[in-house]
């Protein structure tokens, strides 16, 4: 869905600009559960 919105731009479908999606993971918690993932994720 994303990337049909991107492309009915009409900057991007005239060709005045370009668009490039990129994967990204939304994150729900507060500052102490980040940091309790972040050093999970590190071992």
């Amino acid at each position: 869905m994303a990337r049909a919105i991107m492309e009915s731009d009409p900057a991007i479908n005239e060709g005045v600009m370009s668009g490039e999606l990129f994967p990204y993971r939304i994150a729900f918690g507060n500052a102490d559960g980040f940091k309790k993932a972040l050093e999970a994720a590190a071992g």
